[in-house]
Order: structure tokens, then C-alpha cells, then sequence
């Protein structure tokens, strides 16, 4: 089983080390604005801290990192959040605004992750090396790049065959509406957050998953059964972008 909190402390050391090569070299005080949408117990808005936490330090108290308790904006709304300037900084997920990310969502296919820090600085170089970037982050600076762990299968019954899966309502996200498909189930698309009301209420019976995120959204209790696929089903690309204006707007020295 993964470590539950691996993939978001590289994701959280690969932000890091973006960012504090910005780090301002002036006596100007800045203050980053960090839009959060995930609740305060995920394991994500803990890094978040940690990382925002870091920046202040290795800064002497000139950056300050301003993380919010509570979501401005619906998950598929944070990258606007960005490119519109609200927010200085965001964590998006790419499939929520499906024919945005393209070539980042490239990251979803399946048996290709063997964990969350491999396949995190895989994607992040071969997203770097091609310049994606340019195209798909306009308005936006992209900070940090990476996955989650493999992508697995966590369901209130027990799945052995794929005879088992046959009309099985699955929460997925993204790229996971074919693959779910593909098996024989019924896809239910909706983000991560509306996960537990969901297999609580009986709408979905099963639900694709990293397992780190079976603990941060505590579903342990409602699916008993987790089928492991080496390489995971699919696997989902995070970022952590900067609105331009922001970065267009620090310091020379703060871009170095």
C-alpha cells in the first residue's frame, strides 16, 4: 500500500523548489494569496501549509503565503481563480475543465505510474521538454507539475471478474469516464469532494481512486474491497499555477 501523504510532499518539495527560486532579494513585502478548496484534514492543504510555511522562512519573512479555509470557487473553477487574478495561486485539477489541458491530461493513461514521485518528475520533464506550457497556461505560471499514485478501484462489494463490474456506478473523474466504460460499468463523473455523499447516498458503488485519497476523503468505512491494477487504471495531473499577473508583476529579482 502507498504511503498516503508521499505524493503530495513531493508535490509539495517540487512547488517549493519553484518558488523559492523567486524568492525577492529586495526589503519589498509580498503577500501570496493561495486559493484551498480541499477540506483542512486532506492531506493536500497540510503540505499546502508546510510549503506555504517554507517560503516564509527561506524568504526572512518577506514572502507571506495566505492560504484560504474555505473555496472561492468550485473545483473546476480554480484555474480561472488564477488566470483572472483573484487568487496569486492555485491547485487545479486538469480533468475538471475537460478541452482546457490537452497535452497535460496526457498524464491519465493507464498501467503508467508505478508511484506518485516517478511518475510526478516523469510527467513534469516531459511537459517541460515539449513546451506545452505556452499553450495551455496562458493567462497563468506554472509552478509545479505532478500526479497522484496509481489510480485504483475501491467499491462496497467485492471485484473479481470483470462479469463483476457489469453496472457497477463508478465516481470518476476525467479521463476515468472510458476506462470505466471500457470495463463493462456505468461512470458517474464528478469531482473528488462529492465522492463520500455520494457512496453514502447510494448513487455510485464504487469510486476511482488513489489510495491516498481514500484516507483524505475518508472513505474507508464505505468501500471495504480495493483492487489493485500494477501501474494504477489512470492517474491524475495536479498543478499549482501562479496568475500571471502576479508573476508578471514581482520583482525582477523575484524570477531569477
Amino acid at each position: 500500500m502507498l504511503n498516503i501523504n508521499k505524493g503530495y510532499i513531493l508535490s509539495g518539495a517540487v512547488a517549493i523548489g519553484t518558488i523559492m527560486a523567486s524568492i525577492p532579494t529586495s526589503a519589498q513585502e509580498i503577500t501570496l494569496k493561495f486559493a484551498n478548496w480541499l477540506p483542512s484534514v486532506h492531506h493536500w492543504t497540510k503540505t499546502a501549509r508546510a510549503f506555504a510555511d517554507s517560503i516564509e522562512q527561506a524568504s526572512g519573512g518577506k514572502i507571506k503565503v495566505s492560504i484560504d479555509k474555505g473555496p472561492l470557487a468550485k473545483p473546476p473553477g480554480q484555474f480561472d481563480l488564477a488566470v483572472n487574478g483573484v487568487r496569486d495561486m492555485i491547485m487545479h485539477v486538469a480533468a475538471y475543465t475537460p478541452g482546457r489541458f490537452v497535452f497535460y491530461r496526457m498524464a491519465e493513461v493507464p498501467f503508467a505510474t508505478k508511484n506518485s514521485e516517478t511518475g510526478s518528475v516523469g510527467f513534469a520533464k516531459w511537459y517541460a521538454k515539449h513546451g506545452f506550457e505556452k499553450e495551455e497556461f496562458k493567462g497563468a505560471k506554472l509552478m509545479a507539475a505532478f500526479v497522484h499514485g496509481p489510480g485504483l478501484l475501491h467499491s462496497k462489494k467485492e471485484i473479481k471478474t470483470l462479469e463483476d463490474l457489469k453496472g457497477v456506478k463508478i465516481r470518476v473523474g476525467g479521463g476515468g469516464v472510458l476506462i470505466a466504460k471500457s470495463l463493462g460499468a456505468v461512470p458517474v463523473a464528478m469531482s473528488a469532494p462529492k465522492a463520500h455523499e455520494s457512496l453514502q447516498r447510494g448513487t455510485t458503488d464504487a469510486a476511482f481512486f488513489p489510495y491516498e485519497a481514500v484516507h483524505g476523503f475518508k472513505l474507508s468505512k464505505l468501500v471495504k474491497f480495493h483492487l489493485e491494477i500494477p501501474g494504477g487504471l489512470y492517474t491524475t495531473p495536479f498543478m499549482v499555477a501562479m496568475s500571471g499577473k502576479t508573476w508578471n508583476g514581482l520583482p525582477s529579482d523575484a524570477k531569477r
